[in-house]
């Protein structure tokens, strides 16, 4: 059984990166980041020596993009972090797909790997439409 596709919270994310947080918040967020920037190097180097699959690494790097969102403070950072997961819940996409067609997934989980490459995709779309406000 594969892992379930990860939730992708973009829009909430691109909210609260455009409202001013609380230095509790910001701290909380900055932790986040650290602590999955670990995950993801520790994830790299368990793919590269065959103790984790693509998915492992994929859904680590997915949350790292997602939490770096959080504390983006401009649009242009906010815009490109989003090309980034949507690129990888693409790569996401298409592992599934091919698991599917070889059995060893079910349409289910395409589908939500499917509903979570468009939603990443709609919040990049949102993001590039809305104006950056004047500081």
């Amino acid at each position: 059984m594969i892992p379930c596709v990860m939730t992708v919270l973009c829009t909430s994310l691109i909210l609260h990166a455009a409202a001013p947080e609380s230095r509790v918040i910001t701290d909380l967020v900055q932790q986040r980041v650290k602590t999955l920037e670990q995950l993801v190097a520790l994830t790299t180097q368990q793919y590269r020596t065959g103790q984790a699959s693509i998915d492992d690494y994929l859904s680590a790097e997915n949350s790292l993009l997602e939490a770096r969102i959080g504390l983006a403070a401009d649009q242009p950072s906010r815009i490109e972090l989003l090309g980034k997961l949507v690129d990888n819940l693409k790569k996401m996409e298409a592992l599934v797909r091919e698991r599917v067609a070889s059995g060893v997934a079910s349409t289910t989980d395409h589908l939500r790997a499917k509903a979570a490459r468009l939603q990443a995709e709609i919040d990049l779309a949102r993001e590039s439409e809305r104006g950056e406000p004047p500081e």
